[in-house]
């Protein structure tokens, strides 16, 4: 799932803006992005984990038969160091090809008030990006983005804690399932490291992990997973993913607040062609 678009913002985030951020950023809201997404809806019922189970399977197994997908990706959120907020986003519109696997994407990202545009491709080993700050490719080793595999995981905590009333609040609202996960009351410690190693990914996919800002042991306060899919087939419409953490940081907690929105739009059958520039480009480690 590691794509480094935060090669984009390195420079920009570790240096100044995590040790000593802006007091004008302070007084910005950003905590409440996607809130009334996981608030359940007053019409939603409860979910047997059975049925929860029965119904993420069948959505990742159909998924996993479509030969690629058009997608918008949309990540928001906060950062919060010493009390001070900074805000971020991603937002970008792709396209993948799940057999053999590649992928597309551009868009734009805000990090801080600075808004850059980027392109990124990924195949089966490495990831290829540039931005509009210095237009040159940059390639990196990446793994493919599993979206099936994401949901089949799901569908494994949830089971391996169904004797568990206290792990899983799972809702349903149509063809809309929300999957509420308390790592605290959780009795598998490979169920906490695997959603704790899921968290990380997408950490280290928007903010990075390098020498200057490392990613170790994640303390997660709120972990919640929404499905939507089609009402006339388990097709994968939404997947969204929220949580909340705690990252030691230099002797100090940082408070991360993550959004990733995964909206399919439609199926993709074409060949994504990975410009020569990009692919031939210096390996950085």
């Amino acid at each position: 799932m590691k794509r480094f678009i935060y090669l984009l913002f390195s420079t920009l985030l570790v240096f100044g803006l995590l040790v000593g951020c802006s007091s004008e950023e302070e007084t910005k809201s950003g905590g409440d992005s996607g809130s009334s997404d996981t608030q359940s809806d007053s019409s939603s019922s409860k979910v047997s984990t059975v049925k929860a189970k029965e119904v993420i399977n069948k959505v990742a197994k159909d998924f996993d038969k479509l030969d690629g997908v058009t997608y918008k990706e949309t990540v928001s959120g906060e950062l919060e160091n010493e009390g001070v907020k900074q805000t971020f986003s991603l937002n970008g519109e792709g396209k993948m090809s799940i057999s053999p696997y590649k992928e597309q994407i551009s868009g734009k990202s805000t990090f801080f008030g600075t808004e850059l545009s980027y392109e990124s491709y990924q195949d089966e080993s490495y990831a290829y990006f540039r931005s509009k700050l210095d237009n040159k490719w940059k390639k990196q080793k990446a793994e493919p983005r599993e979206w099936a595999k994401d949901l089949q995981d799901l569908a494994g905590y949830i089971d391996s804690e169904k004797k568990n009333n206290d792990f899983a609040k799972v809702t349903q609202n149509g063809s809309k399932y929300s999957f509420d996960l308390n790592l605290e009351k959780a009795k598998s410690d490979s169920v906490k490291d695997q959603i704790k190693d899921k968290a990380k990914s997408i950490i280290v996919e928007v903010l990075g992990d390098n020498k200057d800002f490392k990613i170790g042991d994640v303390r997660i306060e709120k972990y919640n997973v929404k499905l939507e899919s089609d009402d006339k087939k388990p097709m994968l419409k939404k997947l969204i993913t929220e949580f909340d953490v705690l990252l030691p940081q230099d002797s100090k907690l940082i408070k991360v607040h993550i959004k990733q929105e995964i909206e399919v739009k439609g199926k993709y059958d074409e060949r994504i062609d990975i410009p020569s520039e990009a692919t031939s480009a210096k390996e950085e480690s």
